[in-house]
């Protein structure tokens, strides 16, 4: 059984160590200082880059899309006109 079950099955137990509260104070701070390297590497800064650019991407194919649905849209009520004359 690893750390994090046994820690959960003492505290559904109604049990906590002092041991275990210390053990997961370093496990946070290590897992934030793992975060901090992460975001800090360019691996990391290049996906968000692309990712960034994705978004750009998909909010000018959205505008895109609205302005050819409302062309269109004007462009059939126009022949719809048309033929009512």
């Amino acid at each position: 059984m690893d750390k994090m079950t046994e820690i959960k099955s003492n505290v559904n137990n109604g049990r906590i160590r002092l041991q275990d509260i210390c053990w997961l104070f370093d496990e946070i701070d290590r897992l934030q200082h793992e975060n901090k390297s992460l975001k800090e590497s360019n691996r990391f800064k290049k996906f968000m880059k692309i990712s960034k650019e994705n978004l750009i991407l998909e909010e000018s194919l959205k505008q895109v899309r609205q302005q050819r649905d409302f062309y269109k849209k004007k462009r059939s009520e126009d022949s719809l006109l048309k033929q009512a004359q």
